[in-house]
């Protein structure tokens, strides 16, 4: 993606276009429209400065139906954590497969970092390092001393 002045072309085409699915970046989500709703609402809302949101704000505030029907769309908050595009708010240490879907309603959630990578540059294409052999013979000897020692202390317990 390239930025003309500053702008972020596929995120403002994300969060203006009439239809989510017509959005450039919507084939690279690799998710349904319903799922792609949620994700540009959050977008929105980030914008507008919430970092975070709970997941009954964000459901309620696209669906707007009954309190019942929020558990059904559980499963499209799932998709979209499994996905990697929005992550579990606040420090939680299970997966979200272990979290029960009334728990879930109540947790908060934000957009990844992988989702405003791929939203500001386009894609995830992250550059790899050079491999190159050690230049530095000192280091070599270094590292091997290092790991013949983490190896005899290993053994001795």
């Amino acid at each position: 993606m390239q930025k003309e002045n500053g702008t972020l072309d596929l995120l403002l085409d994300f969060i203006k276009t009439r239809s989510v699915k017509e959005s450039a970046i919507f084939p690279q989500l690799k998710c349904g429209e319903a799922e792609a709703g949620l994700l540009r609402s959050l977008t929105r809302a980030y914008l507008d400065g919430a970092v975070e949101l709970s997941v009954f704000s964000l459901l309620s505030g696209v669906y707007k139906k009954e309190r019942a029907d929020y558990i059904v769309r559980i499963g499209e908050i799932r998709n979209l954590i499994d996905l990697g595009w929005i992550a579990l708010g606040g420090f939680h240490h299970g997966r979200v497969n272990e979290i029960a879907s009334l728990e879930l309603l109540h947790q908060s959630v934000s957009l990844s970092t992988t989702f405003m990578k791929l939203i500001e540059d386009g894609g995830l294409d992250a550059p790899l390092p050079e491999v190159k052999p050690y230049d530095d013979h000192s280091r070599r000897i270094f590292a091997r001393r290092t790991l013949s020692k983490t190896r005899a202390y290993a053994s001795e317990l």
